[in-house]
């Protein structure tokens, strides 16, 4: 249960990114890294954008009015993560729908990506998550 709670938080935090307000502008930041640390061409860059905006507003449909105002005062006040979503009361349906919608987006990510690129994404992620393990 708190793995899926952490999984949602991250994937609404990831492709949420800056579409809400300005305290969420953390997708550019994001997508550069990424575009750095992997050597995304122009293109590729290009993109990888276009996948997020698009998981983003597949995920902004998801929330009700109510949880898109909270999203916005709780980015206000700085919060992030996983605390941010737990006090959104997601529905195990939009919890699941929001799963669905970052595999996909993995999933394209991944296609846009040359095998070496994918090879670096693996090791950044396997880094991050024993990061987190300690």
């Amino acid at each position: 249960m708190k793995r899926s709670l952490f999984l949602t938080g991250a994937i609404a935090l990831i492709i949420f990114g800056a579409s809400i307000s300005p305290a969420m502008a953390k997708e550019g930041t994001r997508l550069d890294r990424m575009a750095e640390n992997l050597s995304l061409t122009e293109s590729q860059k290009n993109r990888v954008e276009r996948v997020f905006k698009s998981s983003r507003t597949q995920i902004e449909n998801i929330l009700t009015a109510e949880q898109k105002a909270q999203l916005e005062t709780i980015k206000e006040r700085g919060m992030k993560g996983r605390k941010m979503f737990k006090s959104l009361n997601l529905s195990e349906d939009q919890k699941q729908q929001i799963r669905a919608i970052r595999q996909n987006t993995r999933q394209q990510v991944s296609q846009i990506l040359t095998t070496e690129q994918r090879q670096k994404m693996q090791e950044i992620r396997q880094q991050r998550k024993q990061n987190r393990q300690r």
